[in-house]
């Protein structure tokens, strides 16, 4: 790092001896450009002003001694003039600029003699084609012309992210494959990231009606991008101009505009999506202060499935058939208080609602300041969205209610031609609560049942509570960011700070509620649990423990230094350094420090984050129209606010671990909880709980940093089209995941017949096999047995010690129409591996990354990371207007996501105590093997018989991956669910003055928009085939193979699955969605 400062400096006084300037992307635009004589020489000390013609906005530069200018921090919108001036050369303005979120746009001034003269130039479309399109390698950026006429579906920008060639699948704000929580996400360049997860509170933040411009950036090397790994979103709001306007909206989506069912042949039923709102934007004072308010509201009716069997199909789907659901929910009425009169599967009609309420005041108080105060509401309710972490039954549901409140000051400050300030002020809001439907502990059960051909159906479901609802997640957050442009000489300064302030007042009841296991439906109406687990409040605040509360704090400044060593190529050099501190010190714990050396109230601190920016950027033509750029640089990545939460409440003082098995399990007792939740069993009389589960920080802990890289080319062949390419590349080091700090250190034994998996547990200490019912066995492993200190429990320790690997390469090309409108078209080809998947939140989850056996060993785990895709093809484009018409369209193709073929249970022996039984990879068994050993057991002859039949299963689409690792472990996310097609339209006609001349100056646009168009062509097509989580199980865990035991030969025995490796379609068939907007 002591060389890379050194040679930053260097870069930087080097620089100096440079003369052109160059300019970085903002939440704004830039102009700049050379003013020349008629004879063609330079004019220092020309007067360049520009003004937006539809606001008043006003501002100006003088040129250097090249000639040259530069204005940063500009407004978006337009149409802007340009007016150069000098001193015997008379005056040039040039006319219709509209500029958008990161413009760098050219204007070039050659004057003509003669004092006092004026001439003007109206610029037109294919003067600025090069601005019209996205930053060259940097990211995709959607003006207001895609804003407005896009297909979205939802009408959520979110839906927007996924025309950006790096994005991964499903909506997912994941970019390049890397962590959601490395992906910032800004609104008027202020935070709008929910610190708690490092994503977004909900989809509808801000209304489409207050978007002006949306832009997702992977490669951008401004030091005023921070706190990300991935990349960046980034939403700017519209502003009111000189001209009173406004809209009023309504969209519908029915029933009767949707298939009659789904891919899988449910029925459609209860299907209404309203949206409707209006926004008025004008000025109250004419070139002086504007305003702009938007309102859109959404009320949804739509079915909603929870266990929905009807015939054999959906039974396959849901791993159980009808006579087995009826008798588990007959069981729970008659024993467990389950309400009969409650509807607990089938399909539910949900009644979701979200609303947002946006206001923004511009005020140019006078040349030198421009003050702009916006406000963002927003609030939402729907049911059933917590899940269950088995299949779960309506009552074990969670649902959700939001609300999030953005308020923003932002001064722009014109001090001079040479130096300009801005500073914004945040307070930022946001409230998420989990209500729950059940208050009862939970309970799991293991369902083994067979259809009518034979073929049997295994799943653990959930009854009873929710291992998270209730929760309360509210943050508070106050932001302060102050950034100063100065031109000095002939190099263009940027410099300043950005910091934020988080409280957090979070209720979590993770775990607390308890749980009982069974292991079949006969011992679930017997009321015989084999285990009950809970975390006990010691200390509760009625049932839970008490809110947790911290406060954190992200600091950062920065420096960059812009410059053209050439009159075509120019460099950027930058740094930035940020710092993240939680304030608030869990609870120390005595027992821990004896016993591990470690302390329980250390807080996540890094303060030393320093990222080298660097940018090169070669103009052949200097015209912008055929440009190369390489940039490189440091980025650092936000740490989600879970991370330290989890800390304070895993202390080892504020709860006990609670385990008990065989006898010890109390005799469940369901209606009494239901009735009053305080029966619920806590820690026994004369009891002391198990060995503390603790949660600590690690003493060497850093935030995540990425280092990456890219080349890239774009040349316009004409003033319409253009090709390019981007080749990308990204390391991540210090990513976060936990590490059990009191799991033994080396194995009990190895399997043999699994390539040596170790196993952490002595074969006597594992569950065997009960051979008058062979079951599916979760946990066949004691957690106590696998601890190395028997005075605790695990220990996880958050550590930064994981890694990604990126790389990639773009080819896009576009086609920009002269009369408004364009295409765009990128082909991505994408390769993003990790070594741990953890993004977020709770410390249990962290180890759900698929392993063989030690979770300590990385590399063995280091495959496609969670969010990988492989390929990406991207078309989207708007035409222009054509006798009142628009059409609209998007074509997203891309591959789905990896995943890798599992065992159900833990058979090593480092997920219990976690409750963690599906993340160990698969080992292979060859049928043939198994086939060709005399002395194989039943169960070996079991598992050769469903190898055979997966296989010889043409519906498993990880045939060909089982026969290449035969008799090897499965490796990690080598197998991704297939590429998938969706396409989206919109028809726009427009009813105008042409049409009905009492129309004045009011439009009235018809809109009908399809979604998943190619499934309303053709009932098979626009299907997301997609390996659900029930078939990654390959194998399912019967516990120790007790006749392989007397052999000598400690092993599993398992049981197949039969329907690893099918697909179902997982995506909503088409929906046409009907529109009127009526705009003045």
């Amino acid at each position: 790092m002591k060389t890379t400062l050194q040679f930053m400096i260097w870069a930087i006084c080097c620089s100096l001896l440079f003369e052109n300037p160059i300019f970085a992307q903002s939440a704004s635009a830039s102009l700049f450009g050379v003013v020349r004589s008629a004879e063609g020489e330079t004019l220092p000390g020309a007067n360049v002003i520009i003004k937006n013609e539809s606001t008043g906005f006003t501002t100006g530069a003088v040129t250097n001694l090249d000639g040259r200018f530069q204005i940063n921090q500009i407004p978006l919108g337009g149409p802007y003039s340009v007016k150069a001036s000098f001193v015997g050369e008379g005056s040039l303005e040039k006319k219709g600029y509209q500029l958008n979120l990161g413009d760098q746009v050219r204007v070039d001034f050659d004057l003509r003699d003669g004092e006092g003269t004026l001439e003007t130039i109206v610029i037109s479309a294919d003067d600025y084609a090069p601005n019209r399109v996205s930053p060259i390698g940097s990211g995709t950026r959607l003006g207001m012309t895609e804003i407005k006429y896009m297909p979205t579906n939802g009408r959520s920008f979110q839906d927007l992210a996924n025309l950006a060639p790096t994005t991964s699948p499903g909506g997912s704000l994941a970019i390049g494959g890397t962590r959601v929580s490395s992906t910032a996400i800004t609104l008027d360049g202020g935070n709008q990231r929910f610190m708690m997860n490092g994503g977004l509170i909900s989809q509808y933040t801000v209304s489409m009606e207050a978007i002006r411009e949306y832009e997702i950036t992977t490669n951008e090397y401004n030091v005023m991008e921070g706190r990300q790994g991935g990349g960046a979103i980034n939403v700017v709001t519209k502003s009111g101009t000189n001209e009173m306007s406004g809209s009023a909206f309504f969209f519908n989506r029915n029933q009767a505009l949707t298939a009659d069912q789904d891919y899988i042949g449910r029925p459609i039923n209860d299907f209404n999506v309203n949206q409707y709102g209006f926004s008025l934007g004008g000025p109250i004072i004419k070139d002086k202060l504007h305003f702009f308010a938007a309102l859109d509201f959404e009320d949804r009716s739509e079915p909603f499935a929870i266990i929905d069997v009807r015939d054999s199909q959906t039974e396959r789907l849901e791993q159980i058939t009808q006579q087995s659901l009826d008798r588990f929910i007959n069981i729970l009425e008659e024993r467990y208080g389950l309400d009969p009169n409650r509807q607990q599967t089938g399909l539910f009609n949900r009644r979701p609602t979200n609303r947002t309420v946006f206001a923004k005041l511009d005020w140019q108080i006078n040349e030198t300041h421009k003050l702009t105060f916006r406000n963002n509401f927003f609030w939402g309710e729907n049911e059933f969205v917590i899940g269950g972490d088995a299949t779960a039954l309506a009552d074990s549901r969670g649902d959700i209610k939001i609300f999030g409140a953005n308020s923003q000051l932002a001064l722009r400050s014109t001090f001079s031609s040479k130096l300009t300030n801005e500073l914004k002020l945040q307070y930022l809001r946001a409230q998420r609560d989990f209500p729950a439907r059940s208050f009862a502990p939970r309970g799991f059960v293991g369902i083994e049942s067979f259809q009518e051909d034979g073929t049997r159906l295994f799943r653990q479901f959930q009854f009873g509570g929710n291992r998270i609802a209730p929760e309360e997640q509210g943050e508070q957050q106050f932001q302060l960011i102050n950034t100063t442009y100065l031109q000095t000489g002939k190099i263009f300064w940027t410099f300043g700070t950005d910091n934020m302030v988080t409280f957090t007042n979070t209720l979590n009841t993770n775990e607390q509620g308890g749980l009982f296991q069974f292991a079949s439906l006969d011992a679930l109406e017997e009321g015989r649990a084999f285990q009950y687990s809970r975390l006990v409040p010691n200390a509760p605040d009625g049932r839970y423990a008490p809110k947790l509360r911290q406060t954190a704090l992200d600091l950062s400044a920065f420096v960059q230094a812009e410059t053209s060593l050439t009159n075509k190529l120019s460099a950027m050099l930058g740094l930035r350094w940020d710092a993240t501190v939680f304030m608030t010190t869990p609870d120390f714990n005595p027992l821990v420090q004896s016993e591990l050396g470690r302390r329980t109230d250390v807080v996540a601190r890094d303060y030393n984050n320093i990222q080298p920016r660097f940018q090169l950027t070669y103009d052949f033509n200097e015209d912008q129209r055929n440009v190369l750029k390489f940039g490189i640089g440091g980025y650092s990545a936000n740490i989600v606010h879970w991370a330290q939460l989890s800390n304070i409440l895993q202390s080892g003082t504020i709860l006990t671990d609670l385990l008990l098995t065989g006898a010890d399990v109390p005799t469940p007792n369901f209606p009494n909880y239901i009735a009053d939740p305080s029966t619920v069993p806590g820690v026994p009389v004369g009891g002391t709980g198990r060995s503390p589960y603790i949660n600590l920080i690690g003493e060497d802990f850093e935030a995540p940093y990425t280092w990456k890289g890219n080349l890239a080319y774009r040349r316009f062949m004409t003033n319409e089209f253009y090709l390019g390419a981007n080749a990308y590349f990204a390391r991540t080091i210090n990513n976060y995941r936990y590490q059990d700090l009191n799991l033994r250190e080396d194995f009990a034994f190895n399997l043999a017949n699994e390539n040596n998996r170790g196993v952490y547990a002595n074969p006597d200490q594992i569950t065997p096999v009960n051979l008058n019912n062979p079951g599916v066995v979760v946990y066949p492993i004691n957690p106590s047995v696998v601890n190395a200190n028997e005075n605790l429990g695990r220990v996880l320790e958050l550590n930064g010690d994981s890694d990604i690997w990126q790389r990639g390469i773009i080819f896009e090309s576009g086609y920009i129409f002269r009369k408004g409108g364009s295409i765009t078209g990128t082909f991505t080809v994408n390769r993003t591996e990790d070594n741990n998947s953890y993004n977020c939140c709770i410390a249990r989850t962290s180890v759900l990354t698929a392993i063989v056996d030690d979770p300590r060993d990385l590399a063995a785990n280091r495959g496609g990371a969670n969010t990988d895709f492989r390929h990406k093809i991207v078309l989207f484009g708007t035409s222009p207007a054509f006798k009142n018409m628009r059409i609209s369209a998007r074509y997203v193709g891309q591959s789905g996501l990896p995943w890798s073929p599992l065992v159900f249970g833990d058979i090593v022996g480092d997920g219990a105590g976690l409750l963690i039984n599906a993340n160990k990879r698969a080992f292979i068994f060859n049928p043939e093997t198994i086939r060709a050993n005399p002395n194989a057991t039943p169960f070996e002859t079991l598992i050769a018989e469903g190898m055979e039949g997966v296989l010889g299963n043409s519906d498993n689409i990880a045939r060909g991956l089982l026969i290449d690792n035969l008799g090897e472990i499965a490796p990690r996310n080598e197998i991704y669910n297939p590429f998938w097609h969706n396409v989206d339209v919109r028809f726009t006609f427009n009813i105008d003055n042409t049409i009905i001349k009492n129309m004045g100056k009011g439009n009235l646009e018809l809109i009908a928009e399809v979604f998943n168009f190619t499934n309303l062509l053709n009932s098979e097509w626009g299907g997301a085939p997609t390996v659900p989580g029930g078939n990654q199980v390959l194998l399912q865990t019967l516990g120790l193979d007790p006749i392989a035991l007397q052999q000598g030969n400690p092993q599993y025995a398992y049981r197949v699955n039969p329907t690893f490796g099918e697909t179902v379609r997982a995506n909503p068939p088409y929906q046409v969605q009907i529109g009127a907007r009526y705009t003045f």
